[in-house]
């Protein structure tokens, strides 16, 4: 009897081996996009140097993405039911995934609960799922990890110094971005300005400060604004003092949508040209 429970029990291990050899074999070769996760099925895939659509992840449950540049996956083939996919960015560059991007066909776009652009900064990971009864992949929990200073900018004028014509309501000149102070691309130097990005739009806030010259005469009006597509939409005005210089920041908290345009604007009566200096702007996306 224990000779034929034993060889009953090899003939049990060896039909348990065989089986998880062949569901290894399968995976690998034949259906690699079964529902299953295994973290140590990873692949590094070839380098990306363009945008992809319809991007193949082959038969892969974690992808090392690397980039020569900033790169957008608008869709993700070989969806199946109850697949899960996660992308772990290992390059230098952001790897964007659009929300219901059209440039891929319908069953592979990517949606996720925020409706928004999901941006992966360096280090930065996403899991994915596909849900077939809706034909998407979704992504459940958007990735908090938002870069260096969050969803933010910090610019400056470079010169520290604008000369504001008398009565005159004038654009300051913000042209220079702190280093590594914008990281998704908001502030957009040529045109002194800020531009919301693809899939930020939410509540926003933000800073304008400076210093007023000093004025012999005084004069009677000091006013400083933020504008939203060329309308003013807080501004801020302080009475003149002679020969005192004067500290102006204004606050800003607006929502927004992606395209529109932020700007900052000042205004003086003194009877001659005065100086705003050393301007500083901090802008965030806060939800």
């Amino acid at each position: 009897m224990s000779r034929l429970e034993d060889r009953y029990k090899s003939v049990i291990h060896e039909l348990v081996r065989r089986t998880l050899d062949l569901e290894t074999w399968r995976r690998n070769v034949v259906a690699g996009d079964i529902p299953l996760f295994d973290i140590a099925n990873e692949h590094a895939p070839a380098t990306l140097s363009a945008d992809q659509n319809n991007y193949d992840p082959g038969f892969y449950d974690v992808l090392r993405i690397n980039a020569f540049l900033d790169v957008s996956i608008t869709g993700i083939s070989k969806g199946k039911k109850g697949r899960f996919l996660e992308f772990y960015n290992v390059s230098s560059y952001k790897i964007s995934l659009p929300y219901e991007s059209v440039l891929s066909i319908a069953a592979n776009r990517i949606i996720n609960s925020s409706g928004e652009e999901i941006v992966l900064f360096p280090t930065a990971r996403v899991r994915l799922y596909y849900d077939s009864t809706i034909s998407r992949w979704v992504i459940p929990d958007p990735p908090t990890w938002t870069g260096n200073i969050g969803m933010a900018m910090r610019a400056r004028h470079s010169a520290g110094v604008q000369s504001i014509p008398n009565n005159t309501l004038t654009q300051l000149l913000i042209d220079t971005v702190n280093p590594g102070n914008d990281e998704w691309g908001i502030f957009d130097a040529p045109n002194n300005r800020a531009v919301i990005p693809t899939g930020m739009s939410g509540m926003w806030v933000g800073t304008l400060s400076g210093w007023w010259a000093s004025h012999a005469t005084g004069g009677n009006y000091r006013h400083i604004e933020w504008q939203v597509n060329g309308f003013t939409v807080v501004g801020s005005g302080v009475p003149s003092i002679a020969s005192r210089d004067q500290w102006h920041p204004l606050s800003f908290t607006e929502v927004v949508i992606a395209g529109d345009v932020i700007t900052w604007h000042v205004q003086q009566v003194s009877g001659g040209n005065l100086n705003y200096n050393w301007m500083y702007v901090h802008l965030a996306r806060i939800r």
